[in-house]
């Protein structure tokens, strides 16, 4: 059940029960029948709202509900004073439950900033009329209060949303809290609108989605007309006035702004004649880097920056890095193997970055080292 209904149903219950506490309504009070029948078909629908994530609340409302009413008269009921204090307050602690929260949560790679910030904005604030605080993302600022669990925060966040939006690039599907993020929302899917969308660089097939492709096909953040399906849902479900052609404005924006993206990746694809240059490039630096790497027998490496500092780690052999300028010399490393094809990018977590030697750094390393 989206947490959105639930909040609504619950503010027009208290909305009601405003106006029998302004009546001071007794015992021998004669309620009318529209007044009446309107606030127990709104408990009704209550009970039936919150019933699965709160079963006790609910039991007791329903035994509450069915002993409101006395006596029924031919202009209205008399209400039993006392249990309509216990509504009351069984109420009130369901309002407490159901903070205001969210209502949209968008998982994505920090990576891939500008495309989600331009969804955020061009799709959702100036196309559908959200507001920044309708909704979560870990590019705002504010999100995350400092000093919080950053981890407790997105689950807390996730919980209390209607709508997940998994933002699914190439960044994301090496990303570990992506991963975490996305078995989160497959878990949250019974109560929550999970809708995968992909960059225009990720295929459909499994290879392409992996574990994102198990329960939903992906739509693409470029498709017009799927973006348009996205907002006119979002109008139906929230009650918004669709303005379909102000929308279409924005969409267009959005997705000259993924396309733009799309072409610069496309540009930055390494051709044989620049990975030759940056092959013949590579410094004493960098091969005795990687010749120690291949030469210790593991393929795997990382990037670990914690309080106490930052450490490389390739293979089995550690570097301790003590300036900018060392970081700087590795950093670079990194990228230049990346370029040529020599390691690839495996992942990463709170502290680290995680990579992998592939097969042609071998090669190139059995050259080099005759």
């Amino acid at each position: 059940m989206y947490l959105h209904y639930i909040r609504k149903i619950i503010n027009e219950v208290l909305d009601q029960l405003k106006w029998f506490e302004k009546a001071n309504v007794r015992s021998n009070t004669v309620i009318p029948y529209p007044r009446a029948n309107r606030l127990t078909a709104l408990l009704d629908q209550l009970i039936m709202a919150v019933e699965n994530e709160h079963p006790n609340e609910a039991e007791l409302l329903q035994m509450c509900s069915s002993k409101l009413i006395t006596h029924k008269y031919p202009n209205g009921v008399w209400f039993n004073a006392y249990i309509l204090g216990e509504i009351i307050g069984l109420v009130n602690v369901l309002d407490g439950l159901y903070e205001e929260a969210p209502k949209i949560f968008i998982s994505h790679s920090s990576a891939d900033k500008e495309i989600v910030k331009a969804f955020k904005e061009k799709v959702l604030m100036l196309g559908c009329g959200f507001e920044k605080d309708d909704i979560f993302c870990t590019l705002d600022a504010d999100a995350i209060n400092i000093g919080d669990d950053f981890r407790n925060s997105i689950i807390d966040n996730m919980r209390y949303c209607d709508y997940i939006f998994l933002m699914i690039s190439e960044n994301y599907r090496k990303s570990e809290i992506c991963h975490n993020e996305v078995g989160a929302a497959w878990a949250l899917q019974n109560t929550k609108r999970v809708i995968p969308l992909k960059f225009p660089n990720i295929g459909f097939s499994q290879d392409d989605l992996g574990v994102l492709n198990v329960v939903k096909q992906a739509g693409s953040l470029n498709n017009k007309q799927q973006i348009t399906k996205i907002y006119e849902e979002l109008c139906e479900v929230y009650g918004i006035q669709p303005h379909l052609s102000k929308f279409v404005q924005y969409a267009d924006d959005f997705i000259e702004i993924v396309n733009k993206q799309k072409s610069a990746a496309a540009k930055g694809t390494i051709a044989k004649k620049d990975h030759d240059q940056i092959l013949d490039s590579l410094s004493d630096f960098d091969k005795k880097r990687l010749l120690e790497w291949v030469k210790s027998g593991e393929s795997s490496g990382s990037c670990t920056t914690t309080a106490d500092g930052t450490y490389y780690e390739l293979g089995t052999v550690v570097y301790p890095i003590n300036t900018g300028r060392e970081k700087s010399e590795f950093a670079d490393f990194i990228e230049r193997l990346k370029k040529i094809n020599f390691v690839k990018f495996t992942g990463s977590d709170d502290f680290s970055y995680y990579y992998e030697l592939k097969k042609a750094a071998y090669d190139y390393v059995d050259k080099i080292d005759k």
